[in-house]
C-alpha cells in the first residue's frame, strides 16, 4: 500500500516538474521574442556595419551623381554631406536623401550604396516654366515653386511673368500672388493649346486689370482680358502664321482676344 502511495506521489511530482519546465520555457521564449524586436535586429545591424566598416575596401572613395543638368555636381555632393573616406556602411542613405530633397532645385533624390567603395546619388531636378520679375528675377516651376536664378551662369530662354508685388521670396517658396498664379495658369493653357507659340512668347503681365502677352516676332502685344481659352490661343496661332507668311507681322501693333469668336487687329500707322 505504501509503495502505491510512493509511486503515485512520484508521478505527481514528475508531472508538476514537467509543467514548471514547460511554463519556464514558454515565458523565456516570449521574453526573447519580445526583446529581440527592440535590440535584436538593431544589434545585428550595428555589429555588421561595424565589422564591415573596418575594412579599407568598404570606405567611400567615389561619389557618383546622375540626373543633374543645371546643378553643379560639387553642389549636390556638398548638399548630401558625404565626406570621402567615410566608412561606406556608416553613410545614412535615408538622411542623405532628406538633405538632397531639401534643396529647392531638387524634386526627388535617392542614395544607393555600390560595393565596394561608391555612393550613387540619383536626383531629378525641378523644371522651370517661366521667369518671375518681382523685386528680383526668379524662375518658377509649373507647380508654382520659386527657384533661385543665377543669370550669370547660363541664359534662360523662358517667358517672363511681370508681377506687381513687393513681396520678398525665399528659395523653395510657393508663388501665392493671385495675379502671378493667374499668369502661370495662362502660360500652362498656352502650352497645352498652342505649343508652337511658346518659343515666341516674351512676356505675360497685368495692365489696368487685364492680362497682356508680348510675342517676340514683330513685338506684337496681345490683349487677353481675364485670360483666353483653347479657341483663342489656336485662333491666335493661325492668325500669326498667316501674318508672318504675308510679311505683315511687323505692321501689327495689338491683337485683341477678349471677345469669343472675334479677333480685333490694330495696325501701326493705320490711317
Amino acid at each position: 500500500m505504501a509503495s502505491k502511495k510512493t509511486r503515485s506521489k512520484s508521478r505527481g511530482e514528475i508531472y508538476r516538474r514537467q509543467k514548471r519546465r514547460r511554463r519556464t520555457f514558454f515565458v523565456t521564449f516570449l521574453l526573447v521574442v519580445a526583446s529581440s524586436a527592440f535590440w535584436g535586429w538593431p544589434a545585428l545591424r550595428w555589429s555588421t556595419d561595424y565589422l564591415l566598416s573596418g575594412f579599407d575596401n568598404y570606405r567611400t572613395r567615389t561619389i557618383r551623381v546622375s540626373g543633374a543638368h543645371r546643378l553643379n555636381e560639387s553642389v549636390i555632393i556638398n548638399t548630401a554631406g558625404i565626406i570621402e573616406g567615410t566608412p561606406l556602411f556608416q553613410v545614412s542613405l535615408r538622411k542623405v536623401g532628406e538633405l538632397l530633397r531639401a534643396h529647392p532645385w531638387i524634386r526627388t533624390a535617392t542614395a544607393i550604396r555600390r560595393l565596394p567603395d561608391t555612393i550613387e546619388l540619383q536626383i531629378e531636378e525641378r523644371e522651370p516654366a517661366a521667369l518671375v520679375s518681382a523685386q528680383s528675377v526668379w524662375s518658377v516651376t509649373s507647380d508654382s515653386i520659386l527657384l533661385p536664378l543665377d543669370t550669370r551662369a547660363q541664359s534662360w530662354n523662358l517667358p517672363l511673368l511681370r508681377l506687381q508685388t513687393r513681396t520678398s521670396f525665399l528659395p523653395g517658396d510657393s508663388l501665392r500672388d493671385t495675379r502671378g498664379c493667374a499668369l502661370l495658369s495662362e502660360l500652362a493653357s498656352l502650352k497645352n493649346c498652342a505649343p508652337r507659340l511658346c518659343p515666341n512668347l516674351s512676356e505675360l503681365y497685368w495692365n489696368r486689370g487685364e492680362m497682356w502677352a508680348v510675342f517676340q516676332k514683330g513685338n506684337v502685344e496681345v490683349r487677353l482680358g481675364d485670360g483666353t481659352g483653347e479657341i483663342g490661343w489656336k485662333s491666335l496661332e493661325k492668325l500669326l502664321a498667316g501674318l508672318e507668311a504675308r510679311q505683315r507681322l511687323t505692321d501689327v501693333e495689338t491683337i485683341d482676344l477678349r471677345f469669343t469668336g472675334r479677333i480685333i487687329v490694330s495696325y501701326r500707322n493705320a490711317s
